[in-house]
């Protein structure tokens, strides 16, 4: 579980780059999903780009929990995440959710670097540290070497 908020945090992180050599207008889009036995995980990163700036990005997370424990397993993701999107949600420029149905625990955020504001940045570095030296390209290959599928658009 520790892994997956980690690998959670992780693809935010990496998709969250700031600089790089691009031409004007590229989406970067990776999934991953991972299955094991306990359980299903699907995640969808999309970063947009204008020119060598990152203008926004956009993660969802899905985790379907498996076993005796899923209920109690997925209730504890929702309380986990619950202070955090709080947190992220008074930023201007980001919005986040969390989301718990039919045992399906879903995390979402958005950022528009065109709206947030430095101190909010600075706040989301300090709480995700951020990687404002990635380009598409290291962000891709850091992606696919974590088992994501990516295409740039």
């Amino acid at each position: 579980m520790k892994k997956l908020v980690l690998s959670l945090i992780l693809v935010l992180v990496v998709a969250t780059g700031c600089s790089g050599v691009l031409s004007k207008n590229k989406t970067l889009e990776c999934i991953q999903d991972d299955h094991d036995e306990n359980m299903n995980t699907a995640i969808k990163s999309v970063v947009e780009f204008d020119g060598d700036k990152v203008k926004a990005v956009e993660m969802e997370a899905k985790m379907e929990f498996l076993g005796e424990e899923a209920e109690t397993s997925a209730t504890f993701m929702n309380s986990l995440f619950a202070a955090v999107i709080e947190e992220f949600n008074a930023l201007e420029g980001v919005e986040a959710a969390v989301d718990l149905e039919d045992g399906v625990f879903t995390y979402s955020i958005s950022i528009d670097y065109t709206k947030i504001s430095d101190e909010a940045l600075e706040t989301l570095d300090m709480d995700l540290d951020i990687d404002t030296d990635a380009t598409i390209d290291s962000i891709k290959a850091e992606a696919e070497a974590d088992g994501a599928t990516c295409t740039i658009k």
